[in-house]
């Protein structure tokens, strides 16, 4: 049985850790702080999926890298501003074939020769799973198929949701300024949590071969917390001149409900992918601007955990070397991700 590391009791562990054992993987699960593993436990975990896996092993976050065990696959899922730190510490001590780092790879501000390292790395992928999803590996071979790069005449992609879900998933923080989510310094704010998006732009640039150029406009909003002094980007738009047609991106901590969505527009259609449609499904649509009765809609039905066991099975069934040249997982796709971020905050408006 293959065996999975994860550090990070949070929300996403949960999610990783139950994707995992759902794909009948050996789980291990470790963390810093005792009292989220013990709420993972005793509470996020049971809340979720009914009962407490007995399965899953804790492991104490001292006397894990003193592991030889051999894992198949090791899960950051811990605050971005900690992930190069803690990427590290694996690298140097633990025995592993593949690494799963949590989105966004890290913080916009890190120093680029920090980053540069890990650009030759053919087994570290980052946790964009709405790319592995169905609905959106079906929308890619079917843009791939019907649009030319010359068609398109707007990309539209929206990556909108309030607070109101995202605190849900953390019910035990009092509000987005309990933890890093509410701190830009710390990895919080829309163009970090919300990077889905971005990296979904990066998807586009690779399946419609165009070259996404390194300078935008931008317009940031900010919401600070006076009293702690810490501040996150909670609306934020961006807009690229591509060749022929421009692309739009526009993320934000409001929007209520949730708006996940790409709409490419060409001449005579509109393919769309709607991410979350009526919450248990994604839809594909290909709308016709003359003839509305042309209209043609995909739904691809899902659970909240579905996107997170897709994402394991495509980092556990194909042999690593294989997998990273093909994979919009690779680290190569993220590390465009934090060039977008860090121009962002250096050059808005």
């Amino acid at each position: 049985m293959k065996k999975i590391l994860i550090f990070g009791a949070g929300s996403i562990g949960n999610h990783l850790a139950n994707a995992s054992r759902e794909c009948n993987l050996d789980v291990s699960i470790v963390d810093i702080s005792p009292e989220a593993l013990k709420r993972m436990k005793n509470v996020v975990y049971p809340s979720r999926y009914k009962k407490w896996d007995q399965k899953i092993k804790i492991f104490d976050y001292k006397e894990i890298f003193k592991s030889n065990i051999n894992y198949h696959l090791i899960i950051v899922g811990t605050p971005p501003e900690t992930h190069l730190e803690l990427l590290n510490k694996i690298r140097n001590n633990l025995n592993y074939q593949k690494i799963l780092v949590e989105k966004p790879f890290t913080i916009f501000n890190q120093s680029k020769n920090k980053l540069i390292k890990y650009t030759k790395e053919k087994n570290i992928y980052v946790g964009y799973n709405h790319s592995v999803s169905k609905s959106f590996l079906y929308f890619s071979n079917l843009i791939k198929r019907k649009i030319k790069t010359n068609e398109i005449s707007c990309i539209e992609i929206n990556w909108r949701e309030g607070w109101t879900g995202i605190l849900n998933a953390h019910f035990w923080l009092k509000n987005e300024f309990s933890s890093y989510l509410g701190d830009i310094k710390k990895g919080g704010g829309s163009l970090h949590e919300h990077s889905h998006g971005l990296h979904l732009i990066i998807c586009l640039e690779k399946i419609f071969s165009f070259k996404l150029p390194n300078k935008f406009n931008i317009n940031i909003s900010y919401k600070k917390n006076e009293k702690k002094k810490v501040y996150y980007d909670n609306f934020v738009n961006i807009n690229w001149k591509v060749n022929n047609f421009l692309i739009n991106y526009t993320t934000d901590l409001i929007s209520e409900p949730a708006d996940k969505s790409i709409r490419i527009y060409t001449k005579n259609k509109i393919y769309s992918l709607v991410f979350n449609y009526q919450k248990k499904s994604d839809k594909v649509e290909i709308q016709d601007k003359i003839v509305s009765t042309k209209n043609k809609n995909i739904i691809f039905k899902k659970k909240r955990s579905t996107d997170f066991i897709n994402e394991i099975k495509h980092l556990t069934n194909m042999n690593y070397e294989k997998l990273y040249k093909k994979s919009f997982l690779k680290l190569e796709n993220s590390l465009r991700v934090q060039d977008i971020l860090s121009y962002a905050f250096k050059n808005e408006k």
